[in-house]
């Protein structure tokens, strides 16, 4: 047992005994304090706290909340205790280092690593590329409706936060190459999209695109959502009778896309121009529903 001051007012307080952890209260002024005893067991958990956390504050560069979040909780616990007796300058560095270590990459950078890895599981999570015919079936009827009076079949479909594309052909099951093919696509929030044109641009029968050249464009009067359909006539280089004819429309309404082509091989695929304006008036976008377009010029 022995006799102790009181942290605030001096007083001398009566002899007791105490544990070196057990918080003690000044009956004259009520402030409430640790013990300073001679026993050195405080002393030296304060210091071992002081490194621990230094020590996992430096892990928690690697580790984040690991031991970023135990780095905090020691260096807070041994910086109280440093209130109440003289200590080292390494020590106290120590624990401020591990505190403040503790908390910018335990509880700070932890929760942002968090954030980040929400975010990227969403990203993950809503990016899909399927040629399951029910789920391109799926995002087709999400995009657009339109009448499928050429029996075409669903091959492939991408779908990925505000951008949706689906792909019907002829061929699905075929080697052999689709003889009509539509693609239709949509943006949302794209004030500046180009995306839409160029996917819709690159998109051709077969594979071997370097193979066709373009031989003439012209522009029709059909409207398709607002718009009229542009009508590509491309050649073979290798087979000058090997034609290929391509029908594109694009649409923007304030920051949303809409895209449609339609490929087809007209000495294999038997359609009339008029099948091919029939199936691309028959388009109904969803991102338009509702909205009343006017013609573009």
């Amino acid at each position: 047992m022995e006799s102790m001051n009181c942290q605030s007012c001096q007083a001398t307080l009566l002899p007791i005994s105490t544990e070196p952890t057990q918080l003690v209260r000044c009956g004259g002024c009520g402030n409430t304090f640790l013990p300073v005893l001679s026993d050195q067991g405080a002393i030296q958990k304060t210091d071992r706290m002081a490194k621990w956390s230094f020590w996992l504050g430096l892990a928690s560069l690697v580790l984040c909340m690991v031991t970023g979040i135990p780095a905090l909780i020691l260096g807070l616990r041994s910086l109280r205790r440093m209130r109440f007796r003289v200590v080292q300058k390494r020590e106290k560095f120590q624990a401020v280092t591990g505190t403040i270590l503790g908390l910018v990459f335990g509880v700070i950078g932890g929760g942002c690593l968090t954030a980040s890895g929400l975010v990227i599981g969403l990203f993950v999570s809503s990016f899909e590329v399927t040629k399951e015919a029910e789920r391109v079936v799926v995002i087709a009827e999400k995009t657009a409706d339109f009448d499928n009076t050429l029996d075409l079949k669903p091959l492939r479909a991408i779908s990925f936060l505000v951008f949706k594309s689906f792909q019907y052909g002829d061929r699905p099951n075929d080697d052999e190459e689709d003889n009509v093919r539509l693609t239709a696509l949509e943006f949302h929030y794209q004030p500046d999209a180009r995306n839409p044109s160029r996917i819709l641009r690159d998109e051709f029968i077969g594979d071997n695109k370097s193979d066709f050249e373009l031989a003439a464009s012209d522009e029709l009067d059909w409207q398709v959502v607002g718009s009229n359909v542009t009508r590509e006539l491309f050649e073979s280089e290798a087979n000058p009778e090997k034609q290929v004819i391509r029908y594109t429309v694009l649409r923007k309404d304030n920051y949303s896309w809409f895209g449609a082509t339609i490929v087809h091989d007209p000495a294999l695929s038997g359609l009339e121009e008029e099948d091919i304006k029939r199936l691309m008036q028959s388009l109904k976008p969803k991102i338009f529903e509702g909205i009343e377009l006017e013609p573009e010029e």
